[in-house]
């Protein structure tokens, strides 16, 4: 994977050389759900979680990988994970207000690449869709699945009316 390909430029190129930390190299954010991220890098994509030393200087939200952010990682000793150790500088960022009325980043870098033209706009549009068409199959699966118990439930009353009149039949005087 070509880091050129993802966004990388000679700003980033920068700040990589200042990080004076042993085998380490760049990657872009792909995803973030809570601390497990998934990383792009020229060594592949890997699995990956934020360092303990990142965590313990981290004071809001906004000090955290988001996606579209280049960070340095190292490969874990197994070679299955990556260890984000730091993050560098962000050309752009949003903001907006968090509960309490303070104002805190989010990581919102998808406007971002789709208008530097790192992002497609139809692919993202066919992610969108694709989503969409998932939580559809979904909700589709969960109503199916009803009918069919209450098409079972219709059977199995049915079987026993037919049963309690066949005994109600035998056992009349």
């Amino acid at each position: 994977m070509d880091l050129k390909d993802l966004g990388w430029n000679e700003f980033f190129e920068k700040h990589f050389s200042e990080v004076e930390i042993k085998d380490i190299f760049p990657a872009r954010i792909a995803t973030a759900q809570r601390e497990i991220y998934w990383i792009y890098s020229n060594k592949g994509e890997f699995r990956a979680e934020i360092s303990g030393k990142l965590r313990f200087n981290t004071s809001s939200m906004s000090d955290l990988p988001a996606v579209g952010d280049w960070v340095a990682a190292r490969l874990s000793p197994e070679g299955d994970l990556a260890i984000i150790e730091g993050i560098l500088p962000r050309i752009s960022k949003f903001s907006r207000k968090v509960a309490g009325g303070v104002t805190d980043e989010q990581g919102c870098a998808v406007r971002d690449v789709i208008e530097k033209g790192i992002l497609d706009t139809k692919r993202f549009q066919n992610y969108i869709k694709l989503k969409k068409e998932i939580k559809y199959l979904a909700t589709r699966k969960e109503k199916v699945k009803s009918r069919n118990e209450k098409i079972i439930t219709e059977k199995k009353i049915s079987k026993l009316s037919k049963q309690i009149k066949k005994h109600k039949r035998k056992y009349e005087f």
